[in-house]
């Protein structure tokens, strides 16, 4: 077939492209297929060895692919491009990925000028997976490119850490359909991967997340452990089906849109079935490699750590994707297959089947809402909220019983019984009143009588003195009585006057404390939030020490691609971080202001290196000039640092280090007036 080379400058030696006549050309124009390799992994991962019996999977594919196809080798490859960016630090930062990135959206709006694309296909494994995110997004924003279809298959897309950015966590329109693969039971520290969500005008996007068991490598065809058949002595493992299974979904998600794809990986209905059989007999195999780390060990969570978005706060991989862990179904796309009896699998239509994801994520260890990454800290630093609130509480206890105080004594129900008792008064008065009538009545019956001489003088006079005697008698007593009663009931009408006065002054005074409180409330939960989100910083600054110092300076790789160092200096920074982790645990309240006085210690121990560029007091250096320009909101990164200081010889070095800890030198000190453009401190 007739092959014609589409980049213009042909610098590069990781880049394959090719135009073939295949069935990815037609009428409408050609589609073209990119492929971005994770760290270390190049074309050659397509030759079968011992790591990937079968092949790495997007380099086999690679290989395979009939038709336009972009190929970039992965950061660490040795390949041309990576060369500059060679040691340790470089390759475990992935530098070099933007410029993959820019090399096919140059060339891209290029063969748009001359040919007519269809659409465009990515796929990428680990850091290649992210920068086919990424690829897609600043297509998306290019004027010549941003409404060109893409469609994205990214399996486990890891940034690595620090290079989390709006590109490779954001899903613009231009995508169309988008799988993303994630390992399970991947638990490295600094190998979180990201779930990328929609841009907030994207409403058309089909974005599907799967979870598959296995680690990092296991996903594209590693069967054992991540660094061969044997590892720690423990027995041999082989899993080979979720590498498998990928592929297969890889292959034909590639076909469906248009890329040609030489021999392509081809399931049945049972196969599939067969493999994820499998898959379940082997559970504690796959729970086991989640103890091995290319890193160290993810410290917190039970589940794998993702980025939502550009957040990293308390988000799991179990926010993203079902998990089927507690049933005997694998995953969703097995229990997809055991609900149509399609065969072959439509696995289009599963794709389709889109699951979006919660806007709002929770904490799955405290089913409370994941704090905002940009939350605001309390304005007053100085105001102690937790004992504030506590003498609010305290001091608000007292006026409760002041306000509420017994039953038989409350305000309320005091007035409630003066009610009662004053209406209970009036009726006994209104008695009173009566039998006084009857009284006078009855006298002036008896005088009536008397005066029409229905009786004797005598017996008149002595009835009418001794009834006038009694009624006398009884009324000056009934009249005492009314007089008393109508002073209690003026008593006790004061009272509840005063009473309800009282109430209303201290129910305005509990409203003010309670508003007091709702304050204080308010503040210490904003002051508690502020706190966990700067131990959560912390932690975060930490763990990229420990990476920085594991990845850059202890580990080395078995291509000779590392800086190595020797066996008394490797102790040296293992101790250290051993010692940063216990500090951390006894100080967890501790500032980075105070993690970074913790460095300053570090690099006044004689043990911790010289000064030349690789020595790992400089790594500490490096890292402690991050940590400033962090404290100072400024834009950075330690490998920022690092490459300065790898310009340098050893007495730059020093001096650098000198202004750090605060000593002065003489004029004559090693040679200081070789660098005048350096303060003298």
């Amino acid at each position: 077939m007739e092959r014609k080379d589409i980049n213009t400058n042909n610098s590069n030696e990781n880049l394959s492209v090719s135009i073939q006549s295949s069935k990815s050309e037609d009428d409408d124009g050609i589609v073209v297929t990119i492929y971005f390799n994770g760290t270390c992994s190049s074309i050659e991962d397509a030759t079968p060895r011992e790591m990937y019996p079968d092949g790495e999977t997007i380099s086999t594919t690679r290989e395979k692919t009939i038709g336009a196809a972009y190929g970039f080798d992965g950061p660490g490859s040795g390949s041309k491009l990576h060369k500059e960016y060679s040691n340790a630090t470089q390759i475990g930062l992935g530098w070099g990925i933007e410029k993959n990135i820019a090399t096919v959206i140059n060339d891209l709006a290029k063969l748009r000028n001359e040919q007519k694309i269809k659409r465009v296909n990515i796929a990428g494994w680990s850091r290649g997976a992210a920068a086919g995110i990424s690829c897609a997004a600043q297509m998306a924003q290019h004027p010549k490119l941003k409404d060109l279809p893409v469609n994205l298959f990214a399996i486990d897309p890891v940034p690595g850490f620090s290079n989390v950015d709006q590109h490779n966590t954001t899903i613009h329109n231009n995508v169309k359909n988008a799988v993303l693969v994630y390992a399970q039971n991947e638990r490295s520290a600094g190998f979180g991967a990201v779930v990328p969500i929609p841009a907030s005008n994207n409403h058309e996007s089909k974005i599907k997340y799967i979870g598959m068991p296995g680690h990092h490598a296991t996903l594209v065809g590693n069967p054992y452990w991540r660094n061969g058949t044997h590892f720690s002595g423990k027995k041999d493992i082989n899993l080979p089906e979720p590498g498998k299974i990928v592929r297969w979904m890889l292959h034909q998600f590639l076909l469906q849109y248009g890329s040609g794809i030489k021999d392509p990986v081809k399931l049945t209905r049972q196969q599939l079935l067969d493999l994820f059989e499998n898959i379940f007999s082997k559970k504690t195999d796959f729970i086991s490699v989640q103890d091995e780390s290319y890193t160290t060990t993810q410290k917190h969570g039970t589940e794998r750590k993702v980025a939502h978005g550009r957040s990293w706060f308390n988000n799991y991989l179990n926010k993203a994707i079902p998990m089927y862990d507690k049933t005997d179904v694998v995953n969703e796309l097995h229990q997809f297959i055991l609900d149509h009896t399609n065969d072959p699998v439509d696995l289009n239509k599963f794709f389709s089947d889109v699951i979006p994801l919660e806007k709002n994520w929770t904490d799955f260890e405290t089913n409370q809402p994941i704090p905002d990454i940009d939350i605001a800290d309390d304005s007053d630093k100085n105001i102690n909220i937790e004992k504030a609130l506590t003498n609010s509480i305290s001091h608000g206890s007292d006026n409760k019983r002041e306000v509420s105080p017994p039953k038989q004594n409350d305000p309320q129900e005091g007035h409630e019984d003066l009610r009662k008792q004053l209406d209970q008064l009036k009726n006994e008065k209104q008695k009173l009143q009566k039998q006084f009538e009857i009284l006078q009545n009855e006298l002036s019956s008896m005088k009536t009588e008397h005066s029409v001489g229905l009786y004797h003088k005598e017996e008149i006079l002595k009835k009418l003195s001794q009834q006038l005697n009694k009624n006398d008698d009884k009324i000056a007593l009934f009249e005492d009585e009314l007089k008393t009663k109508e002073a209690t009931i003026n008593n006790f009408s004061s009272k509840l006057k005063e009473e309800k006065k009282n109430n209303a002054a201290l129910t305005q005074q509990l409203e003010k404390l309670q508003a007091e409180k709702s304050e204080l409330e308010n503040k210490l939960k904003i002051q508690s939030e502020s706190t966990e989100r700067n131990k959560l910083e912390l932690k975060n600054e930490i763990d990229i020490f420990n990476q920085f110092i594991q990845m850059g300076y202890i580990l080395q790789s078995n291509r000779g691609i590392f800086h190595r160092h020797g066996t008394a200096g490797k102790k040296n920074a293992k101790d250290m971080l051993e010692n940063i982790r216990k500090w951390h645990n006894l100080n967890s309240q501790a500032t980075i202001q105070e993690f970074s006085n913790q460095l300053k210690l570090i690099m006044t121990d004689k043990l911790n290196g010289n000064y030349y560029p690789h020595s790992l007091k400089t790594y500490v250096l490096a890292f402690y000039h991050y940590l400033q320009d962090k404290m100072n909101n400024k834009e950075s990164s330690p490998q920022k640092y690092f490459a300065k200081f790898e310009e340098m010889d050893s007495d730059q070095i020093k001096l650098h280090y000198y202004k750090v800890i605060g000593k002065k030198l003489d004029d004559d000190d090693f040679g200081i007036h070789k660098y005048p453009h350096l303060d003298r401190f």
